[in-house]
């Protein structure tokens, strides 16, 4: 099987994923070709890598146009250099804003190649056009990837039969996670931020971006202090940093050490609980590697899978609608909800570290990076069904510095 897999911003944690694809499906006879747009220097937030990480790994343009918060993109080389290396299967995001994409479904009858998307299950703007655009653009694909069991959903909503689904659960490699001891990691990273050691650490690691809801954790760990005085570090970059700080220049004890991505695991291993207000997903999966408890929205999705409420960490609903339903008291906001979950984790030293325990467990087993690779690897070969190039090998492709040029 040949598999030709583009996106447009390739990220520090999609290496393990994609090195792991390419392993096992040369082990089978097969071949990984990537394919990923050019670096924009002036990006901020996720910022895409420009360096090779697999040997037939291809770099091409791409355009996006912004109106507010509508995008469109092209990849103008894509469709040809898919002619060039004749793929068994192409692999893209599932952005129904993408121009090429659409063009792409016409050219997998014209040269029989299977059509798959790598689906998070969320779309901005949803609206009766922007539903039966989206309808339309699934119908050109064969399989769908879906992240979590809400892609599933939200694929089949737009008429996707479960039969062209595989849930992959989008996660990290657990097992490359170097767990330091925590009271030496906390020790580094009070030193290095100048944090007080008698608090608490409430961390966020992702893009600084509107959507990430940060301004509420802010107001959150504000609503928290008469009760529990605690410390935030917020790490990560992006362009809504600069309104973030001054949102949080009347707590002492925020910091913001910028974008890390080598030595990150400091900060997960000195902390005590992780918070994702907004939307998001893999930094859920880092922090229930590192064994702690996850207050998270809905995230796409994903913390509907990871996370279970009581168990180890808590789904936000924002809207609360009694006290019976959640055991919180009537109607809060979203802040308060989230002071309030944090207030339930850190005072409970001895339940925290129960739940964390349980994040560790989940991530091992249940949403490991192997059983990630081999749903992947099942729902390619469903897509493919009973096609003689499924397990066959074939010659391997044109070299990388070729298909560059």
């Amino acid at each position: 099987m040949r598999v030709l897999f583009y996106l447009d911003r390739l990220m520090h944690y999609h290496i393990a994923t994609f090195q792991e694809m390419e392993r096992r499906l040369e082990d089978q006879g097969g071949e990984f070709i990537l394919v990923s747009g050019q670096k924009n220097e002036k990006e901020t937030g996720r910022v895409g890598i420009s360096e090779r990480i697999v040997r037939q790994h291809v770099f091409i343009p791409y355009n996006e146009w912004i109106w507010g918060t509508y995008t469109l993109r092209s990849q103008p080389a894509l469709p040809s250099l898919i002619e060039r290396i004749a793929p068994d299967v192409v692999i893209v995001m599932g952005h129904v804003g993408s121009l090429t994409y659409w063009r792409l479904g016409k050219l997998a009858k014209k040269l029989s190649f299977k059509y798959v998307t790598w689906q998070c299950g969320y779309e901005y703007n949803s609206g009766l056009l922007k539903h039966e655009l989206t309808k339309r653009f699934f119908e050109l694909f064969d399989h769908h990837l879906a992240y979590n069991t809400n892609a599933k959903k939200y694929l089949m909503s737009n008429g996707v039969s479960s039969s062209h689904i595989t849930v992959i659960h989008n996660t990290i490699n657990e097992q490359e996670i170097s767990l330091l001891p925590r009271d030496k990691a906390r020790q580094m990273v009070i030193d290095e931020l100048q944090l007080p050691q008698d608090r608490p650490i409430i961390l966020y690691v992702g893009a600084i971006l509107a959507e990430k809801r940060l301004e509420v954790l802010i107001d959150a760990v504000r609503r928290l202090a008469p009760r529990i005085s605690a410390s935030l570090i917020v790490v990560g970059d992006g362009p809504a940093l600069a309104d973030l700080k001054s949102a949080s220049v009347d707590l002492e004890y925020v910091r913001y050490p910028g974008r890390v991505v080598e030595g990150v695991g400091r900060f997960f291993a000195a902390a005590d609980v992780f918070v994702l207000p907004g939307t998001g997903g893999l930094a859920i999966n880092e922090a229930m590697a590192h064994g702690f408890p996850v207050i998270s929205a809905f995230a796409a999705g994903s913390a509907m899978d990871l996370i279970t409420d009581g168990v180890n960490g808590y789904v936000l609903s924002f809207a609360v609608p009694t006290q019976e339903t959640t055991g919180l008291p009537g109607e809060v906001t979203r802040a308060e909800e989230i002071a309030l979950r944090l207030e339930n984790i850190l005072s409970d030293p001895e339940n925290r570290s129960l739940m964390g325990a349980a994040s560790r467990d989940l991530i091992t087993t249940k949403y490991s990076f192997t059983a990630f690779i081999e749903r992947i690897l099942k729902g390619l070969n469903e897509a493919s069904g009973d096609a003689p190039h499924a397990l066959a090998y074939r010659p391997a492709c044109t070299a990388v510095h070729d298909l560059n040029t």
